[in-house]
C-alpha cells in the first residue's frame, strides 16, 4: 500500500550520492526534483513484450542535470501531467526509483515507484520558487545537452578509493585503478564506423544515410574513435577500450583524422604521445566489458581518466563524453589503496593536434 508521500516525513537522496545505489536491485532511492525538458516517446520490444521508454531531464539545487525514465502506464499518467505543465517547471516527488549506469547515473521507475506531480509539501514550494529563478540555467542545459554526458562529480570521491589491479573482479560493476597507460605495442587502427545517434558499428560508407537496426530509423554514418590501452600498475595489467570523444582526447586526433590517415594507408603519427605516456600516471575509471572471442582475460571500458598529478580543479575534463554501454558498473571498491606507483615519473607532452594531454 502506498504511503500518503505529502503528509509523511522521510529524506530524500541526494544527486551527489546517487552512485552508490547504482544497479543494485534490492535498492532503491527517493529524490525531490524540478522536471526542465520533456523528450520524445521511444518504442520498444524486449523478452516481455512491446513497450515505451520516455526521459525527462530533471536537475535540484545541487544543479546536477539527470535523465529520469518512465515506462509504460507512467508515461500516460504522469508523464502526460508533466508534459502539459512543463513550462511552468513541475517539481516531482518520486519514490523507489532505480539508479542506473548510462553515460554516468540515470535514473528510471520500477513497478511499484510512485510519482506526486507538482505536490502540496513544503519542500516542492521551496524548489518550485527556486527553479522560477533559474530559468536561464535551464535553458542553457536544454541547449548543450549536458545532461546526456559523464559527469565525474557523481563519481569522485576525496580521498579517492582505487582498487589494484590483481584484485579486480569482473564482479566489479565499476572501479577506480591508478595506473599507466600505454598503447604502442597495440596494432589497431584507432576508428570505426558508427550510427551517429547510437554508436552502433556499421558497415554504411562515411556521411551516407542507413537504416540503422538499434535505433530503428535512417541515421548517418560517422567515425568515431575506438581503441584499446594497457593498464599497468605495479601488481599487473589489463587491457581497457576507450571510445568517442574520451578516446580523442588522448589520442590527440579526431576520429575523422584516424580514418583519413587509414584510408590513405599512413600510420598516425603517435611518436609523441607514446613518449608522453611513458612518464604519466593516471587515476581511471574502468568496467568491465564482453571478452572478445578466444580473449581469456577479462577486459574492461574506460569511463573516465584523468591525470594523476593535476590539481582536484581539473580533474573534470572539459570534454563531454557520450559512451552508450551495455553493462553496468557497481560500487568502487572498498579497499582505499593508497600506495604510490613511483616507477613513473610526471612530464609535458606538446602536439599541433586535439585537446592536449596535460
Amino acid at each position: 500500500m502506498d504511503v500518503d508521500i505529502t503528509s509523511s516525513k522521510f529524506s530524500y537522496t541526494m544527486f551527489k550520492e546517487l552512485a552508490q545505489f547504482m544497479e543494485l536491485k534490492e535498492q532503491a532511492v527517493d529524490i525531490l526534483a524540478v522536471v526542465i525538458s520533456v523528450l520524445p516517446i521511444n518504442s520498444f520490444t524486449n523478452e516481455f513484450g512491446p513497450g515505451k521508454v520516455q526521459d525527462f531531464v530533471i536537475i535540484n539545487e545541487e544543479n546536477i542535470p539527470l535523465q529520469l525514465s518512465m515506462f509504460n502506464k507512467f508515461i500516460d499518467i504522469e508523464g502526460q501531467q508533466i508534459a502539459e505543465t512543463i513550462n511552468n517547471f513541475p517539481v516531482i516527488i518520486c519514490r523507489r526509483l532505480k539508479v542506473k549506469f548510462f553515460n554516468g547515473v540515470t535514473l528510471s521507475t520500477r513497478l511499484d515507484s510512485t510519482i506526486l506531480v507538482d505536490p502540496p509539501a513544503h519542500e516542492a514550494r521551496q524548489l518550485k520558487i527556486w527553479a522560477g529563478q533559474n530559468a536561464l540555467l535551464f535553458s542553457q542545459i536544454i541547449k548543450e545537452k549536458s545532461y546526456t554526458r559523464y559527469n565525474p562529480d557523481l563519481f569522485l570521491q576525496s580521498p579517492q578509493k582505487f582498487t589494484l589491479i590483481f584484485y579486480l573482479q569482473p564482479t566489479q560493476k565499476f572501479a577506480w585503478v591508478k595506473a599507466s597507460l600505454s598503447f604502442q605495442n597495440i596494432f589497431q587502427r584507432y576508428w570505426y564506423m558508427a550510427c551517429k545517434k547510437c554508436y552502433k558499428a556499421t558497415d554504411a560508407f562515411h556521411g551516407h544515410p542507413y537504416l540503422c537496426n538499434k535505433c530503428s530509423e535512417y541515421q548517418e554514418a560517422v567515425p568515431r574513435c575506438r581503441f584499446d590501452v594497457n593498464l599497468a600498475d605495479n601488481t599487473g595489467n589489463v587491457t581497457a577500450t576507450l571510445f568517442g570523444e574520451l578516446a580523442e582526447k588522448l589520442l590527440t586526433y579526431s576520429a575523422l583524422d584516424a580514418m583519413q590517415y587509414f584510408i590513405r594507408n599512413v600510420e598516425l603519427p603517435l611518436e609523441h604521445v607514446h613518449e608522453a605516456l611513458k612518464t604519466k600516471l593516471f587515476a581511471v575509471q574502468i568496467q568491465p566489458a564482453q571478452s572478445r572471442y578466444g580473449y581469456l582475460q577479462q577486459r574492461y571500458t574506460v569511463v573516465h581518466f584523468y591525470e594523476e598529478n593535476q590539481g582536484e580543479e581539473n580533474k573534470s575534463p572539459s570534454t563531454s563524453i557520450c559512451i552508450n554501454m551495455a553493462s553496468n558498473f557497481d560500487e568502487t571498491d572498498n579497499l582505499g589503496v593508497t600506495s604510490p606507483l613511483a616507477s613513473f615519473e610526471t612530464a609535458q607532452i606538446s602536439t599541433t593536434k586535439k585537446t592536449k594531454l596535460a
